[in-house]
């Protein structure tokens, strides 16, 4: 049988929330989290030969069969064959197991006969359980012996199997084989897992952000788990605030505890499972084949089948440690001389050089005790910073004894890009007062300070001013130009300078693109185009992530959705750190949110996985997309619920300025359920810092309109989205206008119609598409059309908004009625009727000519082997072509593929689009 390795919080006690409780003293772990396996397997030991333990290492076999033993003290007689020496019946049973393979067949009869009557001895009536470790070798005459034994009704056997991952049930070891025990299956703890049991045993609510931090420190272990918040609680990282569990950092200190237990794993392996290990410890992910290289395939098999190797990808086949097991810890155990010897078999294997990136290589040199010069140091940092990583960055830089000028402007562009803004400031305090400030005509070289670093300075501040609130865009654009000037003239005055004046340029277009986005500006393209080709390979991303973002401001929104979803799934082919994987996915998120396509956003929301990859999901790891998802789903209790837990977050650390927008939402969830919580929420956020990032700031206010207009306060709340529209309609902000604008229709303020069509129609997009249709439908009063819109609505996520509009017809005495139907349009949220055929031909435009071919031909009926004759292609071509269009356009099934191809083809002739089918 297999069930999840742990039970439901109803198993156990309620926790007392008012106040928290001591996790390792006041609330038993292994019990909570085992506690129906933990009923199977008594029943098991009671009513039969016994119970086999199964499951990857780490998932808490050893935990749960010693809660079986406590729980069965009184009722049955235990003989621990893992510590015989404590008890001397296990003594007496584990000498004669060891004798066992030196006596012949009737000498062992005659000990079966022994043993038996010590044991019923001995017993006193009671039950016998035999506990057999993993670790414990049995030879085929000791496991016949055992065998024997369990055929007395009153004898059985507890044994744990071998962390074998994905082991059948009953094969985890020769003696599992040979008795007929019951198969216990136990799995890892997922994140949600962890976040029922920490929550459970510290008598309160914890943070997402606290959840995933401690999920990966511990590497989903139950054992660890418990022991790393313990120690954490002791450093005062993890706190309790208020109603709430936070952590004051984004990534958490391994404390000595889940040191220990990381460094005890390491010694149970063998040395070349250790060297294993340790090499990934230090280069964080390496390909598989180098890998191999370095070390005997057996142990690193041996290692992958302990459950604590990851393989990621499909084609670019990388490897790394599971679940995030401290390769902190691991690397500081490793001594100098050893790390030196696997230092220099890396770089004399070939293939090796791409593994050893500067922050790699820093981390090598640091454990092999050699004294990394400032070089390396600073291209570490870059490399942090450019992954995201500004703590990591920030961290390299200050252990730098005289850190050169170079190294401290550097820190002052990794402080402003992480949001540290107050450390900022000082920084670029000193450095003017060391600089000057000013730049020296161009050409003029025998100035103290190198126009280069000066430019980088003017840059640092420009973007730190216009994170300030309030800060006036004008000054921010005059800025831009300024410095823009600066460089054009220096390149052609200062030849020698050209290369990193070319490098400015580049940054100073990504900061532009970036703060007009974050301005609520107009990002003038002037010939830019969608790869810059001054940048390197992180920022370009970011680069083309913010082109997104403005194509869908200014209404191109099919463009932008269609390259983000082709820069998510481009992901498969890149190797990525997976911070800035995540954030791809992030930024695909937005690109729905931002669109309307809700639907789309919600299931990206919680999809365990990036570019094709495993990862965590954002529901586990972000409170503020938790809360959304409920709330988009029609959940406000819930939704209220976890927006308080994040409050509590965003208090103690917000580098990001969320707190108002955490606010607010929570203030639309509450209007739904309590005046008085609601109307508390509000009044905070009106005493709140107006939001610096200026979509940030709308969005506040369209939630503040939201939640007034539920509370009855109808007027307030029309009056700020009408503004709000007018804004958004001035700074060309053509989604969000619409999206305000759909939120007065949904109000029922129609004055303003003519303007929602003239903003729908200048947008090219399926959402406006249907609002657009939707309004001209009006004037006719066209019930049957609308009722098809509204029905397509709702399935792009808009059901409240349906739903609206719908009540206000029926007040209106219009009589249009709509149930929302379920047919395979609806479903994946293609849209319907006026716009179903346009919707289909924009979802297959996402598809190569090739992959349409082939979605042709799959619509004939044709099998893999049928298409890959007809095109002449190889069935493992096809078979690629499939699963990639199945992911492009998130479809489950032949049939539901099918479906959008007849939809696009129905009566537009496409099929000579698609260029006919080759047979």
């Amino acid at each position: 049988m297999q069930i999840n390795g742990l039970g439901t919080a109803t198993s156990a006690s309620p926790a007392n929330h008012d106040q928290a409780t001591t996790p390792d003293h006041d609330f038993d772990w292994d019990v909570f989290a085992h506690y129906e396996l933990l009923e199977e397997t008594i029943g098991a030991v009671l009513n039969g030969p016994g119970a086999l333990l199964e499951g990857p290492s780490g998932v808490g076999k050893r935990t749960l069969a010693k809660a079986v033993m406590r729980k069965l003290q009184d009722r049955a007689f235990i003989v621990d064959l893992e510590h015989p020496e404590r008890h001397q019946t296990s003594m007496e049973l584990a000498g004669k197991l060891r004798r066992m393979e030196g006596l012949g067949e009737e000498s062992r009869y005659r000990e079966l006969g022994v043993v038996k009557t010590l044991l019923d001895s001995r017993a006193g009536g009671r039950h016998v359980v035999i506990f057999i470790p993993a670790g414990l070798r049995l030879g085929t005459s000791s496991i016949s012996f055992l065998s024997s034994l369990t055929l007395a009704s009153s004898i059985s056997l507890l044994c744990i199997a071998g962390g074998q991952d994905g082991a059948e049930p009953g094969t985890g070891n020769d003696l599992g084989s040979t008795v007929d025990l019951h198969p216990v299956r136990l799995y890892p703890m997922t994140l949600g897992m962890a976040h029922d049991l920490l929550a459970k045993s510290l008598g309160a609510e914890i943070s997402r952000t606290a959840t995933y931090q401690l999920w990966c420190a511990s590497a989903g272990q139950i054992h660890m788990l418990a022991a790393v918040a313990h120690d954490w609680r002791e450093q005062g990282y993890l706190e309790f605030a208020e109603k709430s569990w936070v952590v004051h950092g984004v990534a958490g200190p391994p404390g000595p505890r889940s040191r220990g237990l990381v460094v005890q794993k390491l010694r149970r392996l063998s040395m070349p499972e250790q060297r294993v290990l340790r090499i990934l410890a230090f280069s964080e992910e390496i390909p598989l084949s180098l890998l191999v290289a370095l070390n005997p395939g057996q142990a690193v098999d041996s290692v992958y089948s302990e459950g604590i190797l990851e393989i990621r990808g499909k084609y670019a086949r990388k490897v790394r440690l599971r679940g995030g097991l401290s390769g902190q810890c691991i690397a500081e155990d490793t001594a100098p001389g050893l790390a030196l010897e696997l230092l220099g078999q890396m770089r004399n294997t070939p293939g090796a050089d791409g593994v050893l990136t500067p922050l790699v290589l820093l981390k090598w040199e640091q454990a092999s005790g050699i004294d990394s010069g400032a070089r390396l140091r600073l291209q570490a940092a870059e490399q942090a910073v450019a992954e995201g990583q500004v703590e990591l960055c920030l961290q390299i830089l200050a252990a730098l004894d005289d850190p050169p000028l170079e190294a401290r402007l550097l820190a002052l562009e990794a402080a402003v890009r992480g949001g540290q803004l107050e450390r900022a400031r000082e920084m670029r305090s000193l450095l003017l007062h060391e600089l000057g400030e000013g730049l020296p005509a161009p050409g003029v070289l025998d100035h103290s300070n190198g126009p280069i670093d000066l430019i980088r300075l003017e840059l640092a501040s420009l973007e730190l001013d216009s994170l300030r609130r309030g800060s006036p865009n004008d000054a921010f654009r005059q800025g831009m130009e300024r410095v823009r000037a600066e460089i054009d003239a220096r390149y052609s005055s200062e030849p020698g300078n050209r290369t990193d004046l070319l490098a400015l340029r580049g940054k100073l277009d990504l900061m532009e693109v970036e703060t007009n986005f974050r301005l609520g500006e107009r990002f003038a393209l002037d010939g830019a185009t969608y790869i810059h080709p001054l940048l390197g390979k992180q920022d370009q991303l970011r680069w083309q992530c913010f082109q997104n973002l403005h194509s869908v401001r200014r209404g191109e929104v099919r463009e932008g959705v269609r390259r983000g979803r082709e820069l998510l799934f481009s992901l498969r082919q890149e190797s990525l750190p997976s911070a800035v994987g995540q954030s791809i996915k992030l930024h695909l998120v937005n690109l729905y949110l931002l669109s309307g396509e809700w639907k789309s956003a919600v299931e990206l929301i919680d999809a365990a996985w990036v570019g094709g990859e495993e990862s965590p999901r954002i529901t586990d790891v972000n409170g503020l997309y938790s809360s959304l998802n409920s709330v988009l789903g029609g959940r406000p209790r819930e939704a209220l619920e976890l927006i308080a837990v994040e409050i509590e977050q965003l208090r103690t650390m917000d580098t990001a300025g969320n707190l108002p927008l955490a606010i607010a939402a929570a203030a639309v969830a509450a209007s739904y359920l309590d005046r008085e919580t609601a109307e508390r929420y509000l009044a905070e956020l009106d005493v709140l810092p107006t939001a610096a990032d200026w979509e940030s700031g709308q969005a506040v206010a369209m939630l503040r309109a939201d939640a007034l207009f539920h509370l009855g306060n109808v007027d307030e709340a029309i009056a700020s989205l009408l503004a709000g529209a007018t804004e958004s309609a001035a700074h060309g902000d053509l989604s969000l206008e619409l999206a305000q604008r759909m939120s007065l229709l949904r109000m029922g303020h129609r004055k303003d119609d003519p303007q929602l069509l003239d903003c729908a129609k200048r947008i090219d997009g399926p959402v406006a598409e249907l609002v657009a249709a939707l309004v001209r439908s009006f004037e006719g009063s066209n019930s049957d059309l609308q009722r098809e819109v509204l029905s397509a609505l709702r399935g792009l996520g808009h059901p409240s908004f349906a739903d609206s509009i719908e009540v206000m017809f029926a007040r209106s005495g219009s009589g249009i009625t709509s149930t929302p139907r379920t047919t395979t349009s609806e479903s994946r949220g293609a849209p319907m009727g006026v716009s179903g055929r346009s919707s289909a031909n924009s979802v297959l435009s996402l598809l190569t000519r090739r992959q349409r071919m082939i979605v042709a031909e799959a619509a004939t009926g044709a099998s893999n082997r049928e298409i890959s004759d007809r095109l002449q292609l190889k069935i493992r071509t096809v078979e690629g072509h499939l699963y990639q269009i199945y992911q492009r356009l998130n479809v489950g099934s032949r049939e539901a593929l099918i479906q959008i191809f007849l939809d696009a083809t129905s009566g537009s002739g496409m099929e000579s689009d698609i260029g006919g089918r080759s047979t």
